[in-house]
């Protein structure tokens, strides 16, 4: 197979839904509220469970995907890491349009039939992205899909054809951000803005994903 191509990548997407389904289905049994027979039981786990912890390779077939479609759309980009940041812009906020339409329709449910407490501070970091887990735990991944996108541009430059001294200089920029963000730390105390937008050890897993292009 020499390309990816688009066939590819909704057979990928449609096995990683089914892999994310049977995970948030089983992986948490609590969550379901009926009883119901496990085939079988390893060393006090059922099957079902493990089969489902295994399903989270999902995230990692998400993010490959979403890794390829951006280089394949920005490849005629590669010399212009300004233009592809402008392509970033306008991509993270469509996707953040959509996480807004459903975060306006179930969040205020939530909280009007009691799931959820209210918190202006809370709602909003949790309309940017910043803290979801005061709400749900699922939507771990916005943080996480906002920084693939911030460090795109920067990896699809150091790929292109450009003269190693106009790359070094581009990493050097990144570098730097890295180290200021370290030093307010340090002297200022951590924050749930960079706890949640720069925790990359976290997801490390996930980002080695998306650059395996």
């Amino acid at each position: 197979m020499d390309k990816f191509s688009i066939k590819h990548t909704q057979i990928a997407k449609g096995v990683a839904i089914m892999l994310m389904m049977y995970h948030h289905l089983f992986v948490v049994p609590e969550k379901i509220y009926y009883e119901y027979f496990s085939v079988l039981n390893i060393f006090g786990v059922d099957i079902q469970t493990i089969v489902a912890y295994f399903c989270k390779i999902c995230v990692g077939i998400f993010v490959f995907v979403s890794g390829i479609g951006l280089y394949y759309s920005n490849s005629n980009k590669q010399g212009n890491i300004i233009s592809q940041y402008k392509s970033m812009f306008f991509k993270a906020l469509r996707f953040l349009t959509n996480f807004w339409i459903i975060f306006l329709i179930f969040i205020p449910i939530g909280i009007f039939i009691g799931v959820y407490n209210f918190n202006i501070i809370d709602i909003v970091l949790a309309f940017f992205g910043i803290n979801t887990g005061s709400y749900t735990l699922e939507w771990w991944f916005v943080s996480c899909y906002l920084v693939l996108l911030f460090i795109f541009p920067c990896l699809n430059y150091l790929l292109s054809k450009q003269k190693i001294h106009k790359k070094i200089i581009v990493l050097i920029i990144y570098c730097g951000i890295y180290v200021s963000i370290k030093i307010i730390i340090y002297f200022f105390g951590s924050n749930i803005f960079f706890d949640n937008y720069f925790g990359i050890l976290k997801t490390l897993k996930y980002y080695l994903c998306f650059l395996w292009v």
